[in-house]
């Protein structure tokens, strides 16, 4: 089979060498022409030097596993100080991500400046980067030749980074922080340092602190309010006693937001528990040491340069309440951003509401410490979706209309073996008052789908019914759509079920009516999402019908549009006449009678007159209902235009093609030609008067008057007496009385035309 790329596990394909105090380990490969490798040791050029970080270079040879090799879809890497960040997609990757969310190279690109930012501020808070390459890869999923799935988990290796999508960036910078300050295993980075540390005051409080700062997204502050929501579910309960939610994630979580908030404070927002993180990565790197509470407190002890004790025995070596209550207010205000991403990037479908979120995590704590899972409580509150068996026992055993709190909390209960009582008072002091009627309202949400569009006419003493079909809610299928529910009444409150069809139906004829009668319809759409019962859901919206002909027929028509203007003095209308009840009894077009074609269309000839001309069309159906449509046709007869041909020097000239004379030929005259007013202006229609006492020229034609002196400018207008004629010039006629003027030099030939009132 062809081959065209693949996965090496470094600490299961290597040779491990004997000599652990080995100085330098090399390794090189032999590629095909066209692939390429991801690794995480220092190109040398013809080999791969591997990097000591710890003080076990063989360590650091096999646990920074993860290697690429192959012809690459996409490729991108970036320089930050002294590393270099890799990340290549290969062509032989099928998994979800690189289908769908490294589609393009840009995908690549970002994800490689996000991380490279991290890497930059990492370097930052530990001042050095004990790493020169930083890889990234993605959960790669292949075929076999028997077309057996082949995955690589690449996330949670010391050297390497898991692809996480563009609104977790939290968790890229919360595990890239292992590659300074690690749990447990020493080998694996400079630092090593309990659960509390690394995976609590680190990855779950650290992460979402620096993706913050990085980006802007306030979701990240959303997600740690999630933490700390648990975190207070869990207080004085013995579900405190779960390793991931004392230890891990979000008591640790809680106590790294309360030191950094202290540290801040006592320092005058000098330091912060970035500080905190490089005091311990000074002091115990590359140690036998590993880090602990102790150790932790000897930190703020020494940023703050105060005795921190007493709060030390309280809060981190005691179980008392960690006072974060007024600091938390600020994350509170992003947790509407917080559950969206999770209706993005996890299967799960809250549907814009807090409610499951909150029975997702009633649920999940109690069946975390009953059974521990095999992944951990972050994915299982996240993932799971324990909301769906609540609404099923809900739908199941109870009326929505009528639940009440104590139905919500006895579901609970059975469902987490564990008294659930008080659930809607429980989180008033950390989130606010959760309602039934939000419970109530994200249920029926939770319901299937609605038809739409539902749609009713009479036609041959039946009822058709048309709707939109509903679609699966989830591409999985789990909400199936099995059929339609059908009900009618005569009355808006007294439908009733009269039938049911299946899911490929969205058309139901009703034939069981009276003429005469009004019907109310509505349609349910039903879903197979529980076996024991069929899940039914809201109702359609409500149509009314008439079982009688009171609608009148339906005009379309084609031409003539209202208002329209002709020159011609006739016109067509055509249009198309529908009757959806009872059928088209006759059409008239102002008086006469119109034939139809089988499907409804007419044309017929009618003669204008000139002006407006009112065109009525009249349609009736069987029932006598009749519609009338009014059409207005504007008929102007054609202007004729008027063209005078005239030669500078001759006083013969043409009109329209007709011989003339002019008393004065044309002339031009200080590079302007002249022309002999009066001839001009009546044959145009117009009128000339002349008044000697003022020596004033009148020129009149259409709208437009014009008066002239002779001896006066006039809009650089110059009238002169040539010869007992009053001549004009040539741009006069242009700009004032609305005339075309042409001119051939060649023949000295002057075209006048006018286009007429």
């Amino acid at each position: 089979m062809v081959v065209s790329g693949g996965i090496l596990a470094g600490q299961n394909f290597f040779i491990v060498p004997i000599d652990l105090k080995a100085k330098k380990i090399a390794v090189k490969f032999n590629l095909p022409e066209g692939w390429q490798i991801v690794c995480p040791y220092i190109d040398r050029g013809d080999y791969f030097e591997v990097p000591k970080i710890t003080n076990n270079l063989v360590g650091n040879f096999v646990q920074r596993k993860g290697i690429y090799f192959g012809k690459m879809k996409f490729y991108s890497e970036k320089q930050v100080d002294n590393c270099v960040v890799k990340f290549g997609v290969l062509e032989a990757d099928s998994s979800f991500s690189t289908e769908t969310l490294l589609a393009k190279q840009e995908d690549v690109d970002f994800h490689v400046q996000r991380t490279a930012l991290a890497v930059e501020k990492f370097t930052e808070i530990f001042g050095e980067n004990p790493y020169p390459v930083e890889t990234i890869y993605t959960y790669f999923s292949a075929k076999d030749k028997a077309g057996n799935d082949l995955i690589f988990d690449g996330s949670g290796v010391t050297g390497t980074l898991q692809y996480w999508p563009r609104d977790r960036y939290d968790e890229l910078t919360g595990h890239l922080l292992y590659n300074w300050f690690c749990f447990p295993n020493k080998d694996e980075s400079p630092i090593c340092s309990i659960d509390l540390l690394g995976k609590g005051l680190g990855e779950s409080y650290l992460g979402c602190k620096m993706a913050y700062e990085l980006t802007g997204d306030k979701v990240y502050l959303g997600k740690f309010y999630y933490y700390y929501l648990v975190y207070k579910r869990a207080i004085n309960t013995k579900y405190m006693s779960g390793e991931e939610i004392r230890n891990r994630y979000y008591r640790g979580a809680v106590i790294g937001l309360y030191l950094d908030y202290l540290i801040q404070n006592e320092t005058k927002n000098s330091k912060s528990i970035y500080d905190v993180f490089r005091y311990l990565y000074n002091k115990y790197k590359n140690t036998e040491h590993c880090i602990n509470i102790q150790d932790l407190e000897e930190a703020v002890n020494a940023i703050t340069g105060k005795n921190h004790s007493i709060i030390f025995n309280k809060y981190i070596y005691g179980d008392e309440e960690i006072p974060v209550k007024d600091i938390i207010q600020p994350y509170k205000e992003s947790f509407g951003a917080f559950l969206k991403v999770i209706d993005y990037n996890f299967p799960k479908e809250y549907h814009g509401y807090a409610i499951p979120f909150f029975i997702d995590l009633e649920i999940s704590i109690p069946t975390y410490v009953a059974m521990p899972l095999s992944h951990h409580l972050p994915f299982e509150i996240l993932i799971k979706k324990y909301y769906r068996d609540f609404a099923k026992y809900v739908l199941k055993n109870y009326d929505i209309g009528t639940l009440t709190k104590k139905d919500v909390e006895d579901t609970l209960s059975k469902l987490t073996g564990e008294d659930c009582t008080g659930f809607f008072e429980r989180w008033k002091d950390s989130y606010g008052e959760l309602t039934l009627e939000e419970l109530k309202d994200w249920l029926k949400s939770y319901l299937p789908y609605s038809p739409k569009n539902l749609k009713a006419i009479f036609e041959n003493n039946s009822v058709t019914l048309r709707w939109n079909k509903v679609e699966w809610r989830y591409p999985s299928g789990y909400y199936e759509i099995t059929g339609y529910a059908i009900y009618r009444g005569t009355s808006p409150d007294k439908e009733v079920l009269i039938t049911m069809v299946d899911a490929n139906i969205s058309i139901y004829t009703d034939k069981n009516i009276t003429v005469g009668e009004t019907y109310y319809y509505y349609v349910k759409s039903i879903e197979n999402l529980y076996q024991e019962i069929p899940v039914y859901s809201e109702p359609s919206e409500e149509v009314v019908i008439i079982c009688k002909d009171t609608i009148p027929p339906e005009i379309s028509i084609n031409s003539p549009n209202d208002n329209f203007k002709s020159n011609e003095n006739t016109i067509i209308v055509s249009g198309t006449v529908l009757d959806k009840e009872s059928g088209i009894n006759k059409v008239v077009v102002n008086g006469i009678g119109v034939s139809l074609s089988p499907y409804g269309s007419f044309s017929y000839t009618v003669k204008l007159v000139e002006g407006d001309n009112k065109i009525n069309i009249i349609a009736s159906d069987k029932a006598g209902n009749q519609t009338t449509k009014t059409l207005s046709v504007i008929y102007k007869k054609p202007v004729q235009q008027t063209v005078i041909i005239l030669q500078i020097g001759q006083t013969s000239f043409t009109i329209n093609g007709i011989s003339n004379t002019l008393d004065s030929p044309p002339v031009i005259k200080n590079s302007r030609t002249l022309l002999p007013i009066r001839a001009i202006i009546e044959a145009l229609n117009g009128t000339i008067g002349w008044d000697a006492t003022e020596r004033k020229v009148t020129v009149s034609l259409g709208s437009t008057t014009i008066e002239l002196w002779i001896g006066k400018s006039n809009a650089k207008v110059f009238p002169e007496i040539i010869n007992g004629r009053t001549m004009l010039p040539l741009r006069f006629i242009t700009e004032n009385l609305g005339c075309n003027v042409q001119w051939d030099g060649t023949t000295k030939t002057i075209t006048i035309t006018f286009p007429g009132n």
